[in-house]
């Protein structure tokens, strides 16, 4: 499952076919690290591992993690890039060059670039580079002084080498999503502007210049988005309005009618979606959509532009969803999870769980806890990638 994927350290080969981002709260003392996590398909090094700082994973479980930094903090954020992990979160460390946003080798860390001023949640490949979306004002240049950063904004693009501005502006605000389709790069979270443009929490970079979707969204979260070519674009948040059109916490992109369409109505916050040809799954704290009783995770389809109703994943769900993925096969969440219930019963998940699919359907009603993941201890797991 592994064997065409993998990166490469100076000690050896780590295959693996998904990297998860998180937390995890360890023993004793009770405080938050650091999390990244590798899986399935996972072979050990080529040499033994004797570095706190190793990743060393064990052949016999599906994922296995590594407390990175040793520092409090979450990995919100996690890309694969120039044959190294990129990850990035809330996490810090003495110097500010590792603080936030790191490469990562399997063995070593490295600074990308001077290193940023804040926290980053998304990192999306783009083009020949990477976007990288946060809370952070300031990118520096390498060993730059706190005085010398580029003005950026929360979002800003490296290219292997320098930061820079798609189109040349600055985000005014917080980035928390993106997505990239074709030439065009989606980006989601709280700010009002890009340049001296109005935007309102959502925006399109076409490659040359930033475009507005509407009337924006009126939002206190915008969390994640994903983009099929069936679907279109789907946006889950805490989401009021665009306009003067009410909205719910999913919403879809009409790019033929050029306005937002309200996907169903949801009791709580909607953190997370992947779309699966014209399936769309989401995840959040909800506990309710319209009159179903539905916990944390549900599943609708879209067919010549009507939705079918929201559909339960699980009879019950201890927990709530932060993340998902679709991969080879498999619908993978993560979270803050303890337990689900299926078919066979009420099993504990450790913030990580995936159920098995033929194309875009799900096979059955069995959701398979990884093994590995009970090694994470409390465990929330904040972000899913591929590794490609």
């Amino acid at each position: 499952r592994g064997e065409s994927r993998s990166f490469t350290s100076s000690e050896g080969i780590v295959h693996a076919d998904i990297m998860f981002g998180g937390s995890f709260l360890q023993s004793p003392g009770n405080y938050t690290r650091t999390l990244l996590a590798l899986g399935p398909g996972l072979s050990p090094p080529a040499v033994s591992c004797n570095s706190s700082f190793t990743f060393c994973p064990a052949a016999e479980v599906e994922v296995s993690a590594a407390n990175l930094l040793g520092q409090r903090g979450t990995v919100r954020a996690v890309e694969f890039f120039n044959e190294r992990v990129m990850y990035g979160g809330t996490f810090r460390s003495d110097s500010r060059q590792t603080s936030y946003l790191v490469f990562w080798d399997g063995v070593r860390h490295f600074p990308v670039g001077g290193g940023l001023d804040g926290p980053v949640y998304s990192l999306c490949k783009y083009k020949s580079g990477i976007v990288v979306g946060g809370a952070f004002t300031r990118s520096f240049r390498q060993q730059a002084s706190v005085n010398d950063g580029l003005q950026s904004g929360g979002l800003a693009f490296w290219n292997g080498t320098s930061w820079s501005l798609l189109g040349g502006k600055a985000v005014y605000g917080v980035v928390i999503c993106s997505v990239a389709s074709g030439g065009n790069l989606y980006v989601g979270g709280r700010f009002n502007s890009i340049g001296d443009e109005s935007m309102q929490n959502i925006a399109v970079f076409d490659g040359m210049a930033w475009s507005a979707l509407g009337a924006g969204l009126q939002a206190a979260e915008v969390n994640d988005m994903s983009f099929s070519s069936e679907v279109g674009l789907v946006v889950v948040g805490t989401i009021y309005r665009s306009g003067e059109t009410a909205l719910s916490n999913v919403v879809r992109w009409d790019f033929s009618a050029g306005k937002w369409q309200s996907l169903g109505e949801f009791d709580k916050t909607v953190r997370a979606v992947v779309t699966v040809g014209n399936t769309i799954y989401v995840g959040g704290d909800f506990q309710r959509a319209g009159s179903l009783k539905i916990l944390s995770m549900a599943k609708a389809v879209i067919q010549g532009g009507v939705l079918s109703a929201w559909k339960e994943l699980a009879a019950a769900v201890q927990g709530n969803v932060h993340s998902m993925l679709y991969s080879e096969g498999f619908l993978y969440v993560g979270g803050d999870l303890q337990s689900v219930t299926d078919g066979e019963g009420t099993k504990r998940v450790h913030g990580l769980m995936r159920r098995r699919m033929d194309g875009r359907e799900l096979v059955d009603t069995i959701w398979q806890p990884l093994r590995g993941a009970e090694n994470f201890g409390s465990a929330s797991v904040s972000s899913m990638r591929r590794v490609e």
